[in-house]
């Protein structure tokens, strides 16, 4: 019958418009692709049949009505007039999806293969084979700890600048098993913690109470793997890395300040699978017995005589790249105790600056003479040279007193027996026993 053609009146079909339907449209039920009546790869497209059923039309027939004979597909394909339209969802649901259950027409590809491959990704290392370089594989692990070391200079070696040698130990992958500890394939995961490297015990301290320990696990001392004896590298022994001494030298800069850290990058311990950490030196400076730093700045104490303060003097620095200064105080100049003076430029040099200096600050300390240091007859003319002493008028309401000479022992010894005496006057709190 042509597929345009209207279809019989019979097995309880109606007619195939929808607008004068009045009985039910029975479907066929579709079959597995394992079915010899579709062995030639034909398989109805039963879209087509739905989209033709009005709605509120299905399976369901009138009251009283005998239920629909089921008919062949290709009866039910011829039955569908060329005026029905399908559904315009269904049909573009259905119109990339081929016959035989091919791949869609026009279907975008799964997520993974429309993404770039890892070669191809920002920043992706190529692992050339080379020792020390960074490749891909050593960048996505998981870096070790880095090792601290304090270096005891001088101040004189961060004025002028020095290069040490420091002798390390650090742990090294054992070469003859590359890390692995033994033979290959011999490493098994440790059966008491189950590759965990912890082992947990639960404790009864009292009726329904437990308190749970967590201890590091005995059979392979937290490595969560252990070896068997015979299997063994005869080199490490199993410990996958050995000990190893290396000299670094360490290049103290110009200008380098106390507590500065200096980096290798690099050279810490080495464990399998992990970056090896970095070695860390941090700079110890010692006191020095005339300088002291602040900053930029040397900050140095020179002691003068009386004379000198009054009437002026030169004196010598001898600096701490063994070079001499000459400092002047001119006649008239009158140096106090405590007073600072500056010499520009002569400070300590400037990281990473080092023909820029600061300023070395002098304090000056006046040493008075001695008690008695000069007669009594010579004293009114040492007056008469120094400016005229202030006057005090006495009267008969005031108090004459004498000076003492301090002593801040005795005061402190005298506070703390001040400090005594009221713990004996106060109450005392304490024990009281009850007598019957």
């Amino acid at each position: 019958m042509p597929r345009g053609a209207p279809a019989a009146s019979g097995n309880g079909l109606g007619k195939c418009d929808p607008s004068t339907v009045e009985g039910p449209y029975p479907l066929q039920t579709p079959q597995k692709r394992n079915n010899p009546r579709h062995a030639s790869g034909r398989i109805p497209d039963m879209t087509k049949q739905r989209a033709a059923t009005p709605p509120g039309r299905g399976r369901v027939g009138t009251a009283g009505s005998s239920p629909p004979s089921r008919v062949p597909a290709d009866a039910a394909l011829q039955a569908t007039p060329s005026s029905s339209q399908p559904d315009p969802r269904t049909h573009a649901r259905e119109k990339g999806r081929p016959r035989g259950g091919g791949a869609a027409v026009g279907r975008r590809p799964p997520l993974r293969s429309r993404l770039p491959s890892p070669a191809t990704w920002p920043g992706a290392a190529v692992r050339t084979g080379v020792p020390g370089t960074q490749t891909a594989g050593r960048r996505n692990r998981r870096p070790g700890k880095n090792v601290v070391h304090q270096l005891s200079v001088t101040l004189e070696d961060l004025y002028n600048g020095v290069t040490k040698k420091l002798a390390l130990e650090k742990n090294v992958i054992c070469e003859k098993c590359e890390g692995v500890g033994g033979k290959k394939g011999s490493v098994e995961k440790c059966p008491v913690c189950k590759g965990r490297g912890m082992q947990i015990h639960i404790q009864q301290i009292g009726p329904g109470m437990v308190q749970q320990i967590q201890t590091v696990c005995i059979e392979c001392k937290g490595q969560g793997e252990r070896i068997n004896p015979k299997d063994r590298c005869e080199s490490c022994s199993g410990a996958k890395v050995i000990r190893e001494k290396k000299s670094i030298e360490v290049h103290v800069e110009k200008g380098m300040k106390d507590g500065q850290k200096i980096l290798f990058h690099g050279e810490g311990d080495q464990e399998p699978e992990l970056e090896p950490g970095d070695v860390i030196i941090v700079l110890d400076q010692k006191d020095h017995s005339v300088f002291q730093r602040r900053g930029h700045d040397l900050i140095m104490k020179m002691k003068i005589q009386l004379s000198e303060a009054l009437c002026g003097f030169k004196k010598m620095i001898k600096t701490l790249d063994d070079r001499v200064l000459i400092i002047t105080s001119k006649s008239g100049e009158v140096v106090k105790h405590g007073d600072l003076k500056c010499v520009p430029n002569e400070g300590m040099p400037i990281y990473k600056a080092p023909l820029e200096k600061g300023t070395l600050i002098i304090q000056f300390l006046v040493t008075f003479p001695e008690k008695h240091w000069l007669s009594q007859d010579k004293l009114p003319q040492l007056e008469a040279l120094l400016p005229p002493r202030q006057k005090v008028r006495i009267t008969d309401d005031m108090d004459q007193v004498e000076l003492k000479e301090f002593s801040p022992n005795e005061q402190n010894w005298r506070q703390h027996r001040e400090a005594y005496e009221e713990d004996d006057d106060g109450p005392r709190a304490g024990v009281q026993c009850q007598t019957a």
